[in-house]
């Protein structure tokens, strides 16, 4: 048994589906809108520069609250069979592809999960489902543009939300070490003339 999730909000995973059937009914219910937490495309061109950039700038978007990239599905699905799928044979090579434009496409470097969800048996089709984990480095910059999402799909961010996203990332970074250092002061068992070296404890 599997337990299917169509909840695509922040900090929820994406979209957790296990089956054929589970992409069409999350396509059917409306959860698969293209929101700041889901991209759907039916296809992606052939490599170039110009569609490895677009698949870049669609990856680095989604890393501010995390999301989820739907290939094989229509733009704008509504039913069951805007779920096209994308033929098996080009899974391996565009699974490869999207891990070398997440690495060398988008600043700084990114990582994507990837999951194909087969089709109907004997359909040789499957939706490639990429997660893309909320990134505690996001903004993410493609193209000397940083890239965030809007309730409609991607968009170029601002130098007002850069400026507010990289102040929240260094406060969330001076936070931590601010716990760490109160941790390891009252717990650390060691009286403190002592700790001259690092341990575990």
């Amino acid at each position: 048994d599997h337990v299917t999730s169509f909840y695509l909000g922040p900090n929820r995973p994406r979209l957790k589906t296990a089956t054929w059937e589970d992409l069409t009914a999350a396509v059917e219910s409306g959860s698969t809108r293209e929101t700041q937490w889901c991209e759907l495309k039916a296809d992606v061109p052939a490599s170039s520069p110009q569609a490895n950039i677009e698949l870049a700038r669609d990856l680095a978007s989604l890393t501010v609250d995390g999301g989820v990239l739907l290939i094989g599905i229509k733009d704008q699905a509504s039913t069951a069979s805007d779920v096209i799928g994308i033929d098996d044979s080009d899974l391996a090579g565009l699974s490869s592809r999207i891990d070398q434009v997440a690495l060398s496409r988008v600043t700084p470097p990114m990582t994507v999960e990837l999951r194909p969800v087969s089709g109907p048996d004997g359909s040789s089709r499957s939706v490639l489902v990429v997660n893309v984990p909320k990134s505690e480095a996001a903004p993410h910059m493609v193209d000397e543009r940083y890239w965030g999402r809007s309730a409609t799909g991607k968009r170029p961010l601002g130098d007002v939300e850069v400026a507010r996203l990289i102040s929240q990332r260094v406060g969330r970074t001076q936070r931590f070490e601010a716990d760490l250092t109160a941790m390891a002061s009252t717990v650390d068992p060691l009286p403190a003339d002592q700790r001259t070296r690092g341990r575990l404890y």
